[in-house]
């Protein structure tokens, strides 16, 4: 504490009583969390390892940063595609133009 009293004198201004006095006993919470799961059923995209058709499904989650547990902006989206009849998952790298087509519709 010795270090904080020796900035405060060196500091002596309203603002800087103010940061001492009430800004630095307040507890901030922020950090990030996931938003919302959409599921999407892709029609008319077929799975380019069993070559099904129709059993594509994509899931999009994006990650945002919250400040008070109030979303502000997003920071990342997370995109996998999966097939129903395989199990066979796809990430975002590995989308053939057909998914990324369907994916848009």
């Amino acid at each position: 504490m010795k270090s904080l009293s020796n900035v405060y004198f060196i500091f002596n201004s309203k603002i800087s009583r103010f940061i001492f006095q009430y800004a630095l006993k307040m507890i901030l919470f922020f950090g990030t969390r996931p938003g919302r799961e959409e599921i999407k059923k892709l029609h008319g995209a077929s799975c380019p390892f069993c070559n099904q058709s129709n059993t594509l499904t994509a899931s999009i989650q994006a990650n945002f940063f919250h400040f008070f547990w109030i979303k502000l902006f997003k920071i990342s989206k997370h995109e996998v595609i999966e097939c129903s009849h395989c199990k066979r998952a796809y990430y975002k790298e590995e989308f053939t133009k057909e998914m990324e087509d369907a994916l848009k519709r």
